[in-house]
Order: C-alpha cells, then structure tokens, then sequence
C-alpha cells in the first residue's frame, strides 16, 4: 500500500462563473474558458478572430454566437440542407457546422482587456483554503466585482470540511484547475497520493448541478458524484 498521505487538488467552478458574470463575460466564452483550462491551455488559447476571418459568413455566425451549441449545430445543418448541400470540400455537413461552432466562439470570444488581465489574477490564486478566500475577497474589492455570494458559499463549505476533522493543510486549491464536462457547478476536486504529480489521482469529481439538465428537466437539480481508479490502487488487477 501507499505510505505517504493523500493530498486533494480542489477548484470551484462555482467562483470561476461568479468572476466571469461579474466582468460581463459572454455564455459562450464561459464555456471555452473552462475548456480551455481543462486542457492546460489557460487564456493564451483564446486569441481574438483575425482580419477577413472575422468578417466571413457573419450573419450566420451572429446568428448563433451565444446559442445553446446543441441548437446552433441543428441550425447550422438546416441552413445546409436548405441549401441543398450534403458535403462542401469532402466534409459532411456535421463536420461544417463543428466549423461554424467554432468560428462562431472565436467571434464572441474576444475577452477585453480588463477581463483577461482579472481572469489571470483569479486564476493565479492557488493555496490552503483561507488564503485563497482571502485573494479571492482582496481582488474582488480591488476591481469593484460582488463575488459575495460565491465567497460565502465557499467559506461555508470550508467551515464544514474542518467540523469533519479533515485535515486542511493536504487541500490545495487551484483557481485554474478545470475538468472537462460543463455540467460542473461547484467544488471539484482530485485525490492523489503526495509522491504522485497532480492529474495522477485515483479519486474525482464534484457538484454537477446542471448533469440533470442534459437528461431531460427543465432546471438544475443538486447533484455530487466521483469515480475511483481503482487499478491505481496497489495490488489492484487489471
């Protein structure tokens, strides 16, 4: 077995979407922001539309910038159909509107300057639990932003983990860890053993709000899950 103790990378997705509503920040931006940052790319990945690339098709992408993806990819493929069309250049007409998709992120995916340079403070924010509140309350104060609401539910959360006897100081929270899914809604965290690097985890998950949604209801329903890798754990078999 593991001899050293476990340590827990947290994130809260929560207070990334309360930082980027308050600087105003499209849905569709949201949405690539925390791809992005699921990846490992950070806000270097997302570089505004260029020249005549911008300005190609543009009333198909206004028309979708900002849509529910699922609707705008149906869209997309209607307006194809319409036109009579099966495959443009080899390509079917799924893989043109994933084009469409993307060319339309790109459009409303311009981040000003204000908002990036508070994004990457925020997302510089890594430490134990009362630190990074306290970062978090010092840059909302320096930059006029009301993230009241999300502070209090992540000291509220924080009090709770202590009243469990869990011991704080192998709880590390990273404001640019991500995961990929966007039903996420809250915490997220990553379990590991302290000799392995972070991403090796044999414990993930969090509070996914919103997975109810992409299953039929109408509205968010509180939800909280993770998965085990359990071949990672010694003497597992495959």
């Amino acid at each position: 077995g593991w001899t050293e103790p476990f340590k827990a990378r947290l994130g809260d997705k929560g207070m990334l979407d309360a930082v980027v509503d308050a600087l105003g920040v499209a849905p569709s931006m949201r949405r690539r922001i925390t791809r992005e940052l699921a990846a490992g790319k950070g806000l270097k990945a997302i570089a505004p539309p260029e020249g005549a690339e911008a300005s190609r098709y543009a009333g198909l992408l206004a028309a979708i910038e900002g849509q529910d993806p699922k609707a705008a990819r149906a869209f997309v493929q209607d307006v194809i159909s319409i036109a009579g069309l099966s495959q443009v250049g080899g390509r079917s007409a799924a893989e043109i509107a994933d084009r469409f998709l993307a060319k339309a992120e790109s459009r409303s995916g311009v981040l000003s300057d204000r908002a990036r340079i508070v994004l990457e403070r925020y997302l510089g924010i890594r430490g134990d639990l009362d630190d990074a509140a306290d970062a978090v309350r010092v840059l909302a104060r320096d930059e006029g932003l009301d993230l009241s609401a999300a502070l209090e539910r992540f000291e509220e959360r924080t009090g709770f983990i202590a009243a469990r006897g869990i011991d704080l100081t192998r709880l590390v929270f990273a404001a640019d860890f991500a995961r990929t899914l966007d039903y996420y809604t809250g915490l997220i965290f990553e379990i590991r053993p302290s000799g392995k690097p972070e991403g090796w985890y044999v414990a993930a998950g969090g509070r996914y709000d919103r997975l109810f949604e992409h299953l039929g209801p109408n509205g968010p329903m509180p939800a909280v899950g993770c998965s085990f890798w359990l071949d990672r754990f010694p003497g597992a078999t495959r």
